[in-house]
């Protein structure tokens, strides 16, 4: 590492933190006013969720000549997520809650709505996965070009690289690394439902897959390593040290001069 980027200040955890918040808040707030009229507009064809909307879920009546996987169905609620008093999305959702000894089971179907709260067999677009890739693709673009986007440069820190920290900005591929490494504390949770999905295809087995031993010790140890791979990170920074993303990307967020 170069010796001036050893002895640079780096940002700590809450200048980070309130950094990407602003960041999340720029891209997101917008997207998702504009799903919103979308949802109405489309009649609820278009429908997402980015993480700052509100939840409203009732429970209601099972719908006569609804078709569901279901047996036996426990319980039936009509879920809408807000913004503002905007609808972005509804749906009905149709669950089975099987209590146990040790672990109480469940199993759920979903069903669209429309804007008027009616089952709807169009075929919908969920878009909550777009804002995220938006919001990617504006950390990476400013990280690119000056190394701070706009909650990075209200909180006066930046990102650098770790070999030439005065130059603005960071090479693509460091900046893509950072973030794909952040991202590789979801990696074992996700192998572990691949796996059993590939190997239980049909909702019974899934059923009865839901409260086994070997299902719980996979997904509690796989949630566990993705724990520890993100703490691991937080510790690092909230001591003012480069946390292991960085340190693999050859990155180094600082204080701004």
């Amino acid at each position: 590492m170069d010796d001036q980027a050893a002895v640079s200040p780096r940002a700590g955890f809450w200048r980070r933190a309130v950094a990407l918040a602003v960041d999340s808040l720029i891209i997101l707030l917008p997207a998702q006013l504009l799903v919103a009229l979308l949802f109405f507009w489309t009649n609820g064809e278009i429908q997402g969720n980015f993480g700052i909307e509100a939840q409203n879920c009732v429970a209601t009546t099972f719908p006569v000549g609804l078709q569901t996987v279901i047996s036996n169905p426990t319980g039936v609620v009509d879920c809408r997520k807000s913004l503002f008093g905007l609808d972005t999305s509804r749906v009905l959702i149709v669950s089975r809650v099987t209590p146990g000894d040790i672990v109480t089971k469940g199993v759920s179907e979903t069903f669209w709505l429309d804007a008027d709260g009616q089952l709807t067999d169009r075929p919908g677009h969920d878009v909550g996965w777009a804002a995220l890739m938006l919001l990617f693709c504006y950390l990476l673009f400013f990280e690119v070009r000056t190394g701070a986007g706009l909650g990075k440069r209200l909180m006066s820190i930046r990102v650098a690289d770790a070999r030439t920290p005065d130059r603005p900005g960071v090479p693509i591929a460091k900046a893509f690394g950072r973030y794909l490494l952040i991202f590789a504390a979801v990696i074992p949770s996700l192998l572990v439902q691949v796996f059993f999905l590939l190997r239980n295809k049909d909702l019974d087995s899934l059923d009865r897959l839901v409260g086994s031993p070997i299902y719980l010790a996979s997904s509690y140890g796989a949630g566990f390593l993705g724990l520890l791979w993100l703490l691991w990170m937080v510790v690092a920074v909230c001591r003012k040290r480069d946390p292991v993303n960085d340190v693999l990307a050859g990155t180094v967020v600082i204080r701004a001069r």
